[in-house]
């Protein structure tokens, strides 16, 4: 009896905080790397099987807001997430510039833009973004590709999600998605590009626009140092690579999930090219 009792015990801790959730949508199928947020303080992010850890103990009134690429956003409190733990994502479809489509005859002319070197690295962890700005030099031109340098450190072959935004004209920064599906990919091998080419392409806005890389969950780390005392660094997945200038016009801007808000943080630009094709 006193043994049954104590596992019973050492059982309940496990039964009241290992909480968890998952994310599917409307054909029960999981979404990978949604966002999920507590209170608007907290914030969590769906393995690629669609499953939220949750960190905390949460009460019945804590406000869950679960976003992803290419769905609505939901809200609702956690008591009214069912025994089964599932939440539905309903698809939805971004309005985008009526500009998308070109019919115009294309002109063989295709440009590479961005920055191709990579003398350092880029080390982070689980839901941080950084995000480069690409200058459109051409008024009639679309998105063709975009491409990542991803070094031998770390975990190579991590997924990392690709993201592309509006240039905020005001505060130059980051504003709407101009992408409208959430895109994951990989590298095979360290020390190489990762290319991905659109199914359609995408139109470049005449005054520019930000290609992100988004960190995702792993349950690796592969970092773990101390820069200086009492201050210690850890970073998982995989390094984008990157080219230090000590002075530069580029506009680099990064940011923490939960934290929405970009900030300038960089003097180094990260290794990411766009492959543009104009049209006359």
């Amino acid at each position: 009896m006193t043994k049954g009792l104590l596992l019973l015990l050492l059982n309940i801790p496990i039964i009241l905080f290992s909480q968890e959730i998952k994310i599917i949508d409307t054909k029960n199928t999981p979404i990978q790397y949604a966002h999920i947020m507590i209170n608007n303080k907290i914030g969590v992010i769906s393995s690629s099987n669609g499953i939220a850890y949750l960190n905390k103990k949460l009460l019945p009134t804590d406000t869950l807001i679960i976003s992803c690429i290419g769905y609505y956003d939901t809200t609702l409190a956690y008591k009214n997430i069912t025994k089964s733990g599932l939440v539905v994502l309903k698809p939805c479809t971004y309005m985008l510039d009526e500009a998308i489509v070109i019919g115009k005859k294309l002109n063989k002319n295709i440009k590479i833009i961005g920055n191709k070197k990579h003398n350092t690295k880029f080390l982070f962890d689980d839901g941080y973004e950084i995000a480069y700005f690409v200058k459109t030099e051409h008024p009639n031109s679309k998105i063709i590709t975009v491409s990542y340098y991803i070094t031998k450190t770390g975990i190579p072959s991590t997924p990392f999600g690709v993201r592309l935004y509006y240039l905020d004209t005001i505060v130059k920064k980051p504003g709407k998605l101009l992408l409208d599906t959430n895109i994951v990919i990989h590298a095979n091998n360290g020390n190489s590009w990762v290319e991905y080419t659109f199914k359609q392409p995408i139109k470049a806005p005449n005054e520019g626009f930000f290609v992100a890389m988004e960190w995702l969950p792993t349950a690796k780390r592969y970092l773990k140092e101390e820069l200086k005392k009492g201050e210690v660094m850890v970073a998982s997945g995989q390094c984008l690579g990157g080219k230090y200038e000590k002075k530069s016009n580029e506009i680099v801007v990064g940011r923490w999930f939960p934290i929405r808000e970009w900030e300038y943080t960089y003097s180094t630009i990260p290794s990411i090219q766009v492959k543009l094709k104009y049209y006359e």
